[in-house]
């Protein structure tokens, strides 16, 4: 366990800071591990999910104009719209 702002935080999680005070997170090793959870660092409440990764989540990245970008153990990278939570585009990693 470890603390961000005083709130104690599981080990496995992934975080990418957004603007406008607010963090993504991403569980891995734990019961969520598929789920991207936003979170406002102003009151520390959840102000969305996104789903569709089918496995561990072990990256995120914040792009520009509001999108996210996760990388997950089931092979896909995901790209997200944060102004409507949804799903844009997955793209389909093969390894060789």
């Amino acid at each position: 366990m470890y603390k961000i702002n005083n709130n104690t935080t599981k080990l496995g999680e992934v975080f990418t800071e957004l603007k406008d005070d607010k963090i993504v997170q991403g569980d891995f090793f734990t019961n969520e591990t598929k789920v991207i959870k936003i979170i406002n660092l102003m009151n520390y409440k959840e102000e969305g999910k996104l789903t569709g990764h089918t496995y561990d989540i072990i990256s995120l990245l914040f792009l520009k104009n509001n999108k996210l970008v996760s990388d997950s153990l089931d092979n896909t990278i995901k790209i997200w719209n944060l102004d409507s939570f949804k799903e844009e585009k997955t793209l389909y990693i093969h390894f060789v």
